[in-house]
């Protein structure tokens, strides 16, 4: 029988995050492999549910998101434990993308066969992440839910993924309890790119993939934009991503007289199919765990510059194929970068090393995703006591 690999998620999964790009791509994989590949998600639940639940989904209160997230719950429950009844011995994985999910996984497995873990996709906390985008106060009814259900959730996994182990060492301290759960560290992983787009010579000079949000900091980048300017190398940018602060952004560009060297692309569905017409990828977040758009800037053998902060210094390297950059600090960074971008063989040599760390640290991430979400000829283990 085929194994079934069911994603479970709160998110609707053709949205613009590298979760989702993460996760798609795992149950491409699978269902390739030939398993059973599901994506369950409350979207995709009863519409009559979905139409009742709908009016919360714009709540302006931490209490009214919060009550739509537990509807949300309701409705994923559903979905899981229907699934979970159907396979019977069946091996069966769930792979949930957030605590709350793992937390709805375990509950409709009520002590049925089938394995349930999750992978840490958010960078040191949820409660961090809503704050900093100003969706909850600290201590508040959001931030206070959010930990209870990974304190609680997380000791009581089949398996727990880190896709860096700076998050595994940031999960463990403050849940203790993970200790006697299995757990891996596994890089995200990126396909190799198709053969039309290897070899392409690039039209632009750097490319920025993300949400435009204070986390990924952008205004960093024109600011660095700007210094190289102003030392007389004149690059161009695409920012590719919407966000909350797309208008601040373009305002800073106006300001910094950057208009005809900035590109904003917005939302781009195959965001990643823009890296070869571009000499480099630049990321400026304050705050990351593994981000996807790394190793597929690396595959297409381009360089990347970015700060060392959480997992970000376990994939590349300062001077190799990368440059770390101190977000303090705009005016070395563009001096850095300018270093790099206008001698030709430290480029070309950089380049290189890009895909040979592509080759060396992600291909064969695939196959250590695959074997853990759905190992051959597994048969559905029994629920952790």
């Amino acid at each position: 029988m085929k194994p079934i690999v069911a994603v479970a998620t709160f998110l609707g999964g053709v949205g613009p995050t590298g979760v989702e790009t993460h996760f798609n791509q795992i149950l491409g994989d699978v269902a390739e492999r030939g398993g059973d590949a599901r994506l369950v998600t409350p979207y995709t639940g009863p519409r009559l549910h979905r139409a009742l639940f709908r009016p919360l989904k714009n709540a302006r209160s931490e209490r009214g998101s919060l009550l739509y997230a537990r509807c949300q719950a309701v409705i994923l429950k559903q979905q899981l434990a229907k699934i979970f009844a159907e396979a019977g011995e069946q091996s069966l994985t769930v792979y949930a993308q957030s605590p709350a999910a793992a937390e709805v996984a375990l509950a409709a497995r009520a002590g049925r066969p089938g394995r349930v873990t999750m992978v840490v996709h958010y960078n040191i906390s949820e409660c961090d992440e809503i704050i900093n985008k100003g969706l909850a106060r600290p201590g508040g009814p959001w931030c206070r839910h959010l930990e209870r259900v990974e304190r609680e959730t997380l000791p009581k996994l089949d398996a727990l993924v880190f896709g860096c182990d700076f998050m595994r060492r940031t999960v463990s301290a403050r849940v203790p309890a993970i200790a006697a759960v299995p757990q891996q560290v596994i890089f995200n992983f990126a396909p190799p790119p198709p053969a039309e787009n290897q070899g392409k010579t690039p039209v632009r000079d750097l490319l920025a993939i993300g949400t435009l949000e204070p986390r990924k900091n952008q205004g960093f980048l024109l600011q660095v934009l700007a210094a190289a300017r102003d030392d007389g190398h004149r690059y161009t940018l695409t920012l590719v991503g919407d966000g909350p602060d797309r208008k601040k952004l373009e305002q800073l560009t106006r300001e910094l007289n950057l208009g005809d060297q900035v590109t904003f692309a917005g939302f781009q569905r195959h965001a990643s199919a823009l890296i070869p017409g571009h000499r480099m990828l630049v990321h400026a977040a304050k705050q990351e765990n593994c981000p996807l758009i790394i190793p597929e800037a690396l595959s297409y053998g381009r360089p990347v510059a970015a700060a060392p902060v959480g997992g970000i210094p376990e994939m590349i390297r300062d001077g190799v194929e990368s440059i770390h950059w101190d977000l303090a600090q705009p005016g070395e960074a563009a001096r850095r970068l300018a270093a790099l971008l206008e001698d030709r063989p430290r480029y070309a040599a950089a380049a290189a090393a890009a895909r040979a760390r592509y080759d060396d640290a992600f291909a064969g991430m695939r196959e250590r995703w695959l074997n853990f979400l759905a190992p051959p000829s597994a048969s559905s283990p029994a629920p952790r006591p």
